[in-house]
């Protein structure tokens, strides 16, 4: 090194920068050799399910894992060993969060990168695979279509999707791949999502992953995906002891900060408690499909009484042979007098 001239350090020292540079933006290409076990097992699990949910507890990486997941479709370089799900096509993918901002800040971040000066950087996709985008109306520098050059010179679309634009802005297409980051507290978003990928995949079915730490407590889809999954469902739980990058100091301290009731939750991935559902079990197990109800059984109408806080009325129908309560009619109104509350259940 003190044998080399001025220019030879400083040529010397623009050559490793651009090695620094190049390791930075190709990074994916070495991302699955450092993946922990449980990674490795969650990506392998996309071949075998249509469907994969990793419920987990915070900062454990389940969103890096499922950003890394996304990008390795949409350019088409399945790493060696990959023993995932592999798209023999350019894929249609949607990737969907709370609001145009968290779509913005973790999942395009991760996947394309951030909006400086006019490019995108820091993202798993290599800056000159982008070919082009769409922007994302009302939220600064987000992005809503992004059209990435796939391994095999067509063109992959990741589309950004919000909860908050409802199930109606998602009907209409065919898609290959979703990515839903954090459960919807919109039950509607989910089936929606799985409607678009019935012929997706060039007609052999689409699939995705959800992924979220299960703050809304029990609710209709933790319970199916935890204790009652399909055939064609995947569930993996993971906590804070699958994640060697947090340092004992790390959970220590936060585990000191996180309200008592909340701290399974946010380490383990368990669901919180007092939150979701009442009853822990799914609807289908307590409906039926509507039939006359006999003039045997026994009718009541309950009530509870109000003006700006809602007044509601109930009716059930009980079977006194089965000991079987059916609720028949269910409403609730606010600023509505007695009379017209009556009449709709009575009706």
């Amino acid at each position: 090194m003190h044998s080399l001239s001025r220019e030879e350090k400083l040529e010397l020292l623009k050559i490793l920068e651009e090695k620094k540079r190049r390791e930075s933006v190709y990074r994916y290409r070495k991302y699955y050799d450092t993946r922990y076990s449980w990674q490795r097992k969650f990506i392998a699990a996309t071949s075998d399910y249509r469907q994969c949910a990793l419920i987990a507890a915070n900062r454990v990486g389940k969103t890096d894992t499922a950003t890394y997941i996304d990008a390795i479709h949409l350019l088409g370089e399945y790493p060696e060993g990959w023993t995932g799900h592999r798209f023999t096509h350019a894929p249609l993918m949607w990737c969907l969060g709370y609001s145009g901002e968290k779509c913005r800040d973790l999942l395009q971040a991760a996947i394309i990168g951030k909006k400086v000066n006019g490019e995108f950087t820091g993202g798993l996709i290599p800056p000159d695979r982008i070919i082009s985008t769409e922007p994302m109306t009302g939220t600064p520098n987000a992005v809503r279509s992004a059209y990435i050059r796939h391994a095999n010179g067509d063109l992959s679309k990741v589309q950004f999707w919000s909860y908050t634009q409802g199930q109606h802005a998602l009907m209409g297409d065919d898609i290959d791949w979703f990515h839903i980051d954090e459960e919807p507290e919109d039950q509607t978003i989910y089936p929606q999502v799985l409607t678009r990928t019935a012929t997706g995949d060039q007609g052999r079915g689409g699939r995705g992953i959800l992924t979220f730490t299960p703050e809304n407590g029990r609710t209709e889809l933790v319970i199916q995906l935890l204790d009652t999954p399909g055939a064609s469902q995947f569930c993996m739980n993971v906590g804070w002891d699958d994640a060697p990058h947090l340092t004992e100091e790390t959970k220590k301290s936060l585990l000191e900060s996180y309200p008592p009731h909340q701290r399974d939750m946010r380490t383990k991935g368990i669901p919180m408690l007092g939150h979701g559902r009442i009853f822990d079990f799914s609807e289908d197990t307590i409906t039926c499909e509507p039939f006359p109800i006999p003039k045997h059984y026994m009718v009541i109408d309950g009530m509870d009484f109000g003006w700006d806080h809602p007044q509601s009325r109930v009716q059930l129908a009980i079977d006194m042979d089965s000991e079987t309560f059916y609720v028949t009619k269910a409403w609730k109104a606010s600023k509505t007098s007695p009379a017209e509350a009556w009449g709709a259940t009575k009706a």
